[in-house]
């Protein structure tokens, strides 16, 4: 895996929700970006995901 060496280290939070909150960002990001018209609907579900 890919670490950074700008990253703060993140001991105390569990792995698997880390990566899953990363990858939802990393995806809400990306949509919005494509696809301004359906802004709402990717921020909706991203605040229900988290």
């Amino acid at each position: 895996m890919y670490r950074p060496s700008s990253m703060p280290a993140t001991y105390d939070v569990p792995r698997a929700p880390a990566v899953e909150a990363a990858i939802t960002e990393a995806a809400y990001q990306t949509l919005y970006a494509l696809y301004p018209k359906q802004r709402e609907l990717f921020t909706q579900t991203r605040n229900n995901f988290i």
